[in-house]
């Protein structure tokens, strides 16, 4: 069994279970066009019930009994959780991306998180030393959003991160031990270290943005955010997700458009009526990963985009991102569109003689995990669980396919004339 999800869904899903096919499976995707990769993990360590079980009383005593029962274990998986990231973040090529799930940090930091408790000193210690080595390499960190029961404290810790360490104009913020030599100046407006997730299917994405949007303006320090429409729809309560895929869809892209404009607009436009009251006045500097599978949205992107360059507008930084194996057609779609811009700059530049024009050129991303089989086992669930509704899309990524198919057989055609 083992050798047949090896050969068929891991090898679909799954960037490979050693250095070198990661490194294979990387340098595949860069030549096929793709910018960059997000590369986590699979790896998800067990809850052990035991420190659970003890967690009846007060919060302090809940987390006392998490420490006594967990003790060494406790220690134990919060080391190999930042191990795993550690050498993730050494497999991961300059300038990318590493996905960073909380949870898998074990009992302890579930338990906090839970509780909406600040995170535990050995958290904190692990998590400068991500930050030390990825900073290094301007590898961003990006902090998976999880169940909402989790969710609160995932947020609390991502943005007290974020507010240490994406600060334009402050050099690697890693800790007292980094390397001089590797000492990364983040005030080219290019690298932002820490991203959190933000849901759109929860009626409470717009309010929790606007917040964290306040107070990174407060704090002069610049909020990565990464949009998905999320991916624990069949965990979630009821009332907390929007009804229809209509209202995630208008909420997703309206955030995403105030985000690019940086405009209290949309679904964020609740963040203006604070503006009268404030001094402090104006949008926060903001990096922006558009994640999603959802064609329409990326177009819509795409052409506000385009629009800021053709009217001078400032733009912020920002990536599209995908699941590898999955919506390779959005994908194929944005490559289309940056190979295509780059033939517009340089004929630009040969019309005018005045060097490259400047034009929208988007950085399309991978999303993939690694590890052995039996690590990314829970990974591979959780994508066929995301994708019980695919046989209903199944007409529309049909059309899709053709489409990028002719695309590609036109621009061969094209380029051979």
């Amino acid at each position: 069994m083992k050798f047949l999800l090896r050969h068929t869904i891991y090898a679909h899903f799954c960037a490979g279970e050693t250095s070198f096919e990661v490194s294979r499976t990387v340098e595949a995707l860069r030549k096929q066009g793709i910018s960059g990769v997000m590369l986590g993990h699979g790896k998800e360590l067990e809850v052990r019930a035991e420190n659970f079980a003890k967690a009846g009383g007060s919060s302090t005593s809940a987390s006392a009994a998490a420490v006594s029962n967990g003790g060494e274990n406790a220690t134990w998986e919060i080391d190999e959780w930042t191990k795993g990231n550690l050498e993730t973040i050494g497999l991961t090529p300059p300038g990318a991306w590493v996905s960073i799930k909380m949870t898998g940090a074990g009992a302890l930091t579930r338990h906090h998180l839970s509780k909406a408790l600040p995170p535990p000193k050995e958290i904190e210690k692990a998590f400068a030393s991500l930050v030390e080595l990825a900073t290094g390499k301007r590898v961003s960190l990006g902090i998976d959003a999880e169940q909402s029961h989790f969710q609160a404290g995932i947020d609390e810790w991502a943005l007290s991160w974020a507010e240490r360490y994406n600060r334009r104009g402050v050099p690697n913020t890693g800790g007292p031990n980094t390397n001089p030599s590797a000492q990364v100046n983040v005030d080219d407006g290019s690298y932002t270290c820490v991203y959190n997730t933000y849901q759109a299917y929860l009626k409470s994405a717009s309010s929790r943005l606007i917040r964290d949007l306040r107070r990174a303006r407060k704090e002069g320090f610049v909020l990565g955010v990464k949009l998905v429409r999320g991916a624990y729809l069949a965990s979630e309560a009821r009332h907390l997700p929007w009804s229809s895929k209509a209202e995630t869809d208008t909420a997703y892209d309206g955030i995403a458009e105030a985000l690019m404009r940086r405009q209290w607009i949309g679904p964020l436009k609740e963040g203006a009526r604070e503006e009268a009251r404030i001094v402090e006045k104006g949008f926060p500097e903001v990096s922006l990963c558009i994640a999603t599978h959802n064609a329409a949205s990326v177009r819509k992107a795409l052409k506000l985009r385009q629009s800021q360059v053709e009217a001078g507008e400032k733009r912020i930084p920002m990536v599209y991102g995908q699941l590898y194996g999955m919506a390779d057609y959005v994908t194929g779609e944005l490559i289309g569109a940056a190979k295509a811009a780059e033939r517009a700059a340089q004929e630009g530049a040969r019309e005018s003689n005045k060097g490259m024009m400047e034009v929208e050129s988007p950085k399309v991303w991978k999303y993939l995990v690694w590890g052995t089989v039996d690590e990314c086992a829970k990974y591979l669930v959780r994508r066929a669980e995301e994708n019980r509704d695919a046989v209903s899309r199944t007409g529309e990524a049909r059309e899709e396919y053709g489409r990028e198919l002719w695309r590609r057989l036109r621009s061969v055609f094209i380029a051979g004339r």
